[in-house]
C-alpha cells in the first residue's frame, strides 16, 4: 500500500486538476468577498448586530459559498472551455453550496461563540479584546470555517452527483476551511487587520478548499485512465460511481474531444465490486483493448484503450502493470 506521501510524488496524482480546482476556489474566494464586504463593511466583534445585519450577514456568506463552490464544481472536469455542461455544473456548485452554507454558518457561528465564551474572550462595543486570549479567538476562527468548508466541500461532492464524492469533498473542506481560518488571522496580524486582511482571508479560504478537495479526491481515487494518444495526449480522467461514459459529447466523465470518430458515447466503463470492466457501445467504429476489439472485457491495471485516434492507459490503485 503506497503512503500518501509517495502518492503526492508519484505521476498518479493530476496535478492539472488540483491547480484549476485552488485556481477556482481563488477566483469564487475573492469574487465572493466582495458581498461578503458590503454586508459586513465597518462591522466588528463585540458590536450588537441588527435583523436586518444578521439577513445581509447570512445571504453574502451563501453567496461567497456559493462562488467558491460553483468555480471548484465547473473546473471538476478539468477543462477551461464555457460550454453548457459547464453551466450547468456551475449553476448546480452555486445553488447546492449556498443553500448548505445557511446551515453551516449557523452551525459555525454557533460553536465560535461557544468557543469565546468558553475562553473568557469578551469584545468591547467598538471591538476591542477585554479579556481573555487572542489564541483562544484564532481557535474559535478556526473551528468555525472548518464547520463551513466541510459544508461547503460535501456541496462541492454532491454536485458532481457521485455520492462518494460527498465525504472527499466534506474532509477536503474541512482542512481548506480550517487553512482560511488560520490565514485570516495571519494576514490580519501583517496587514494590521481590515479590508485587506478580510479579502485576502476570502481568497486563501477558496484556495485552500479547492486545494484540499482535490488533494482528498486524488488520494482516494480507486481507478483512472491517462490519455497516452491523440489531442488530449497527458489529461487525465478519475472513474468515479457506478459507471462512467467514454466519447465526445460533453456529458462524459471522460471526454474525448475534437474526434470524429469518437461517438457521441462511445464505451462504458462499469465498476463491478472491486473490478472493472468495459463495454463498447459505438455503434460503427469499436473499442479495443490491448489491440484486440471487444465488446465487454475486464480492464486490469496498464491495459491500453483504443478509441478512434485516443490511446488511454487504464491505472487501478493498488496493483501494478505486468
Amino acid at each position: 500500500m503506497n503512503s500518501p506521501l509517495a502518492l503526492l510524488k508519484s505521476d498518479s496524482l493530476n496535478r492539472r486538476e488540483l491547480t484549476l480546482k485552488a485556481l477556482a476556489g481563488l477566483c469564487g474566494g475573492a469574487i465572493g468577498w466582495l458581498p461578503v464586504e458590503l454586508a459586513s463593511h465597518n462591522s466588528h466583534l463585540g458590536e450588537a448586530q441588527t435583523t436586518g445585519a444578521l439577513i445581509a450577514y447570512y445571504l453574502s456568506a451563501a453567496i461567497a459559498a456559493g462562488l467558491i463552490g460553483a468555480f471548484i464544481t465547473a473546473v471538476d472536469t478539468s477543462e477551461l472551455r464555457i460550454t453548457p455542461e459547464t453551466q450547468r455544473r456551475f449553476i448546480r456548485g452555486f445553488l447546492i453550496c449556498a443553500a448548505l452554507s445557511l446551515v453551516s454558518t449557523w452551525l459555525g457561528n454557533l460553536v465560535f461563540n461557544w468557543v469565546l465564551q468558553a475562553g473568557g474572550v469578551m469584545f468591547s462595543p467598538n471591538g476591542e479584546l477585554v479579556s481573555g486570549s487572542i489564541i483562544t479567538l484564532v481557535i474559535a476562527r478556526l473551528m468555525g470555517w472548518a464547520i463551513d468548508g466541510a459544508l461547503v466541500g460535501a456541496g462541492v461532492g454532491l454536485a458532481t452527483l457521485t455520492m462518494d464524492n460527498v465525504p472527499k469533498g466534506a474532509v477536503g473542506g474541512l482542512v481548506g476551511g480550517a487553512v482560511g481560518g488560520i490565514a485570516f488571522d495571519l494576514i490580519g496580524s501583517i496587514a494590521g487587520g481590515g479590508l485587506a486582511s478580510r479579502f485576502f482571508g476570502e481568497a486563501v479560504t477558496g484556495l485552500a478548499i479547492g486545494l484540499f478537495i482535490g488533494l482528498v479526491q486524488e488520494l482516494t481515487k480507486a481507478a483512472w485512465v491517462t490519455v497516452e494518444q491523440g489531442r488530449l495526449r497527458g489529461r487525465q480522467y478519475r472513474i468515479e460511481g457506478a459507471r462512467a461514459t467514454i466519447g465526445r459529447a460533453e456529458e462524459n466523465p471522460v471526454g474525448l474531444f475534437g474526434d470524429p470518430s469518437v461517438q457521441q458515447r462511445h464505451a462504458i466503463i462499469e465498476r463491478r465490486g472491486a473490478d472493472y470492466v468495459i463495454r463498447n457501445i459505438a455503434v460503427q467504429e469499436g473499442t479495443f483493448v490491448n489491440g484486440k476489439r471487444i465488446e465487454t472485457v475486464d480492464l486490469h491495471d496498464g491495459d491500453r484503450i483504443n478509441i478512434g485516434g485516443y490511446e488511454m492507459m487504464f491505472h487501478l490503485r493498488g496493483t501494478s502493470a505486468p
